[in-house]
C-alpha cells in the first residue's frame, strides 16, 4: 500500500471542510430567502436573478475552493515518487532514458 503524502491529506481535509461549509451556507441562504418570501419582502417571480446571485456569492466560492484543494491534493499524491537522489543514484548520475533510442536529433544541441 502506497503512503499518502501529508500535504495531500491536509488538502483533502481542507477540501472536505470546505464542502461541509458550502452545504451549511447553502442551507442558511435557503432559510434566509424563505424567511424573506414568507414575510412578503421578496417575490420569487421577479427576483430569480437576484436569488441566484445571492446563492452564487454566498456558496460558490467555497465549492470552488474545495474542488481546487481536492485537485491539488490529488496532483501532489500522483507526483509522489522515488526521491530524486535515489532515482539519480540508480542510474549512475545519468537521467533515465525510457525510449531506448541511442541518439536523437536533439543530442547535438545538448552536447554543446
Amino acid at each position: 500500500m502506497k503512503k499518502i503524502p501529508v500535504v495531500s491529506i491536509v488538502l483533502y481535509v481542507l477540501a472536505g471542510l470546505s464542502i461541509i461549509y458550502t452545504f451549511w451556507t447553502f442551507f442558511n441562504c435557503f432559510d434566509y430567502i424563505s424567511e424573506l418570501a414568507n414575510s412578503g419582502q421578496l417575490e420569487y417571480e421577479g427576483s430569480s436573478g437576484d436569488i441566484i446571485g445571492y446563492y452564487v456569492s454566498s456558496c460558490a466560492q467555497y465549492f470552488v475552493y474545495a474542488v481546487l484543494m481536492g485537485t491539488l491534493g490529488w496532483i501532489v499524491q500522483k507526483m509522489e515518487s522515488k526521491p530524486l537522489v535515489q532515482a539519480v543514484s540508480e542510474n549512475n548520475g545519468q537521467p533515465k532514458n525510457d525510449n531506448n533510442n541511442e541518439g536523437t536529433e536533439n543530442d547535438e544541441y545538448f552536447e554543446k
